[in-house]
């Protein structure tokens, strides 16, 4: 996926490690036994298998860190679909983001659920319970609907 690595490298990388520093973003690496912020070489690869893993699994969203990535591969369409990777410096509520998502895509409540589902396993299969509970908690409440 060689598209990515061009797509990954048009952000502001400069940019990026500024917001990571001046918010003190820390990962807690196995490598290092330490937290630090991030090295950009490690940022780009975690974002590069994130847009690998949302492309396979057909997810619309995903946040990760401070980018908030939107993926709207409409079946539809002539086109591959559209990524749209926004840096954001203050954390978003997630109904905030289903609802900038739901304008954008147009999903149907089932499409929804099957997002949050592929996004649920994700955060689970990377150790990251606390999202994927907050994230389990609303796939609940559009059963509910």
């Amino acid at each position: 996926m060689k598209e990515l690595n061009k797509i990954i490298n048009k952000l502001d990388w400069k940019f990026i490690q500024e917001i990571y520093t001046q918010n003190n973003i820390i990962w807690d690496t196995f490598e290092d036994k330490i937290e630090r912020i991030p090295k950009i070489n490690d940022i780009k690869n975690e974002l590069k298998h994130i847009l690998e893993y949302m492309i396979l699994n057909n997810t619309n969203y995903m946040m990760f860190d401070i980018f908030l990535i939107i993926y709207n591969n409409n079946i539809h369409s002539e086109s591959n679909g559209d990524l749209i990777i926004s840096i954001v410096k203050d954390i978003i509520h997630i109904q905030n983001i289903n609802k900038l998502v739901d304008d954008i895509t147009n999903n149907s409540t089932e499409d929804k659920i099957n997002n949050l589902e592929a996004q649920k396993t994700y955060f689970i299969n990377h150790e990251d319970y606390e999202r994927a509970g907050f994230i389990n908690k609303e796939i609940k409440k559009l059963k509910n609907e």
